[in-house]
């Protein structure tokens, strides 16, 4: 929420916050909590081929592992994908203006092809250890703001 929060503030920046129809709840939450007309939640509004259309005109995507940044990664647009019990190693986008962010515990990565793609953890500390602060940061300097 601090992350969505404050990158409105900066110069010419706008958030549009995507997802499936499960998310439009959550998505409308975090809009309303920013309070700012520059955060607009589109989840659940957009067909695949839009959400394609989208990604290609962004300047940006923050997102965790999952499709959307690989579709974007084939794009010109500058992503960041957050990685928490996955691997970057062998699951990242790959793309020129892709930046993964991942911390290397020791319980990292927690889900694997050898446990079935299950985990038992409770507590994600592995994005927890990806602070707010350090994924604005990386925004900015690839929006260079």
């Amino acid at each position: 929420m601090a992350l969505v929060h404050d990158l409105p503030r900066e110069k010419d920046v706008r958030v549009v916050v995507v997802g499936v129809d499960d998310d439009m709840p959550l998505g409308e939450e975090i809009c309303r909590r920013v309070g700012d007309r520059r955060c607009i939640s589109l989840a659940g509004r957009f067909s695949f081929q839009e959400l394609l259309t989208l990604l290609a005109m962004a300047r940006l995507l923050i997102s965790h592992d999952s499709g959307p940044p690989h579709f974007a990664a084939r794009t010109d647009t500058a992503t960041i994908v957050l990685f928490s019990p996955e691997t970057p190693t062998l699951y990242r986008p790959l793309g020129a203006r892709v930046t993964v962010l991942y911390r290397h515990l020791a319980c990292s990565p927690c889900v694997s092809a050898f446990n079935h793609r299950g985990s038992l953890c409770t507590d994600n500390r592995c994005l927890k250890a990806i602070t707010p602060e350090e994924v604005a940061a990386e925004a900015r300097r690839l929006l260079s703001l």
